[in-house]
């Protein structure tokens, strides 16, 4: 028989925060567990921990932060980055007592190769969301983001397809690292871009990279592309730091 838990007044106050279909999925003990992740983030822009190594070769991963448009795409992006696939997803807000809103989400993890993700890959993924939530900071739109390190680690250019109409060119080069070019397919996708064609190589760790883009919505390209840089140069400089 399991015996029941008493709830502290922390997991109280936590659990009344919660919309109801966080209390389907989870027991009072694990709600004890998720209120103290809560609470220890602080004043910190985030808290990224992983909260339970399933037997199944999967681990949940629990990022508490504020909520903001595009943080789960922010959040993607570095699952790509260290070749971790997610195999399910919670995500949940919860109101704040000075009217912010806190997202409190659940990733199911794998390796993109199969089997369970080693805890140094983890670590360091939790430690690329916590730069890249630093990196977008208070501001709330994503489309906000200006490089940290413009040129520092990555080039990436674009220019007019001069062989055809309303066509880009797009330049890459980086030092590569497992998932880039998820990365850079994603972001571009989530920008409104379509790779028509590319060329991919890397030589001695670096990534050369060449993308033949359209946009898909009928909007003016430029301003996709501007976004898009923006936001993979912070990817990619996510990723150095949490690798130093």
């Amino acid at each position: 028989m399991v015996k029941p838990v008493t709830l502290s007044d922390l997991a109280i106050q936590f659990r009344d925060s919660m919309p109801a279909g966080y209390l389907n999925a989870f027991s009072e003990s694990d709600i004890e567990e998720h209120a103290q992740i809560a609470r220890d983030r602080g004043n910190q822009t985030a808290r990224v921990v992983v909260w339970r190594n399933l037997t199944q070769g999967m681990a949940i991963l629990c990022v508490v932060t504020e909520d903001r448009p595009g943080l789960v795409a922010l959040v993607s992006s570095a699952f790509l980055a260290h070749a971790l696939d997610v195999r399910a997803a919670q995500i949940y807000c919860r109101s704040l007592a000075d009217d912010r809103v806190e997202a409190v989400d659940f990733f199911w993890l794998r390796n993109v190769a199969g089997g369970s993700p080693e805890p140094s890959r983890l670590e360091a993924c939790a430690r690329t969301i916590q730069e890249l939530v630093d990196t977008v900071g208070a501001g709330p739109e994503l489309q906000a983001l200006q490089p940290a390190r413009p040129d520092g680690q990555a080039r990436i250019s674009y220019s007019p397809d001069l062989g055809m109409t309303d066509h880009w060119e797009v330049t890459l080069e980086a030092r590569d690292f497992p998932g880039l070019l998820h990365t850079v397919a994603r972001l571009l996708h989530q920008h409104g871009l379509e790779v028509v064609r590319c060329e991919i190589r890397t030589e001695e760790g670096i990534a050369r990279d060449r993308f033949f883009v359209a946009c898909f919505t009928g909007a003016p390209a430029e301003p996709a592309l501007q976004l898009f840089r923006s936001s993979l140069l912070n990817v990619i400089d996510a990723v150095g730091k949490s690798a130093g």
